[in-house]
């Protein structure tokens, strides 16, 4: 045998090994991603009535959560494995994704002190509501009460959960202010006492609240990453809805809120970047309401309230689903939500 073919026969078995290590691992990465794709899910909390419910984005798998008179706020804790909510008896309770005939009750509240706005804290240590125009926050692990600030109505934590921002109507101290819960800390950062519903941005650097005028309400934004105590909030945008609820992107480059430009209009979801200020009308429904839009966590979908099936005497909201630019919409539920806020999370 010459030296050539014996060169051959040494390099043959390398080469082998080395393409069945690259199949190998090829393998092994494909089950890995094909397992994480099929596993994850995304699902949508809302109340429909006086009964909370959870279905998967695409309108299948509807499970009925808690079914008993008056439950309302419902709120994912920040693992997505359990919900908050408030009885009717003016209890706070949860319940386990898992688990959804094992109903605990956390916190029980004097029927003459009526609760809203649950929320959870992102680090998953605190919960907080209003109760009576106060916000109260109280240490999950030990059920007490470590901060109550009298006088506040609308309040929002910040992702990293050194913050919340609070707004007070009052007259001779309102406006908005960012609040250390747990220390000393506070920074006014509105003398208005009409600003109200403050949103921190996902990146903590910018905050968002509204200002009423007549029937609607002005969107205002507030750059806070220079850290200065004396931030002037711009106007993002005039005439929204009296409807509270607007929602950040995932990446915090654009808020969608609910508007009616003109007093013949009903309200209508709109989508406005906030650096060029750009604004799109995402849904057409003459004579319809389209209310209450909120992000997918990939900030690809908006899921969204709407009336466009009923009539002027019989109003039915139900749940849809649209792309971020308003197309490919889908009603996902069957239900008349009322008007309600919708919850949408993604968890494998």
């Amino acid at each position: 045998m010459n030296l050539i073919n014996q060169n051959i026969l040494k390099r043959t078995p390398i080469i082998n090994l080395r393409v069945i290590n690259v199949i190998v691992i090829l393998f092994i990465l494909s089950v890995i991603f094909s397992g994480c794709f099929i596993e994850s899910k995304e699902q949508i909390l809302f109340t429909q009535g006086n009964s909370i419910y959870i279905v998967d984005s695409d309108g299948n798998n509807l499970k009925n959560i808690v079914s008993s008179n008056s439950n309302t706020s419902p709120s994912w804790s920040p693992k997505y494995d359990q919900i908050l909510f408030i009885t009717n008896s003016n209890t706070i309770a949860s319940v386990n994704r898992d688990k959804l005939d094992e109903i605990q009750i956390y916190k029980e509240f004097n029927q003459d002190l009526p609760i809203s706005n649950l929320q959870w804290s992102p680090n998953a240590r605190y919960i907080s509501f209003n109760a009576d125009n106060n916000i109260r926050i109280y240490d999950i692990s030990s059920s007490e009460e470590i901060l109550n600030l009298k006088g506040y109505s609308h309040h929002d934590w910040s992702r990293d959960s050194e913050w919340i921002a609070i707004s007070s109507s009052n007259i001779d101290n309102g406006g908005i202010i960012q609040r250390n819960p747990l220390g000393v800390n506070e920074l006014k950062r509105t003398t208005d006492p009409t600003h109200f519903a403050p949103q921190w941005s996902p990146s903590n650097e910018k905050l968002a609240f509204l200002k009423p005028d007549d029937e609607v309400n002005h969107l205002y934004l507030m750059d806070l990453s220079s850290k200065s105590d004396t931030n002037e909030a711009i106007l993002l945008y005039k005439d929204l809805s009296l409807d509270t609820t607007y929602s950040w992107s995932p990446n915090g480059k654009e808020i969608a809120f609910t508007s009616a430009k003109n007093p013949e209009e009903n309200d209508e979801i709109y989508v406005i970047n906030i650096e060029s200020l750009e604004t799109k009308r995402l849904t057409i429904n003459s004579n319809k309401s389209d209310r209450n839009p909120v992000w997918s966590p990939d900030g690809s979908r908006i899921t969204f309230i709407s009336s466009k099936e009923g009539d002027n005497e019989n109003v039915i909201f139900a749940a849809y689903i649209m792309n971020d630019d308003g197309t490919k919409q889908e009603k996902i539920t069957e239900y008349s939500l009322g008007n309600q806020t919708l919850g949408w999370y993604a968890h494998n």
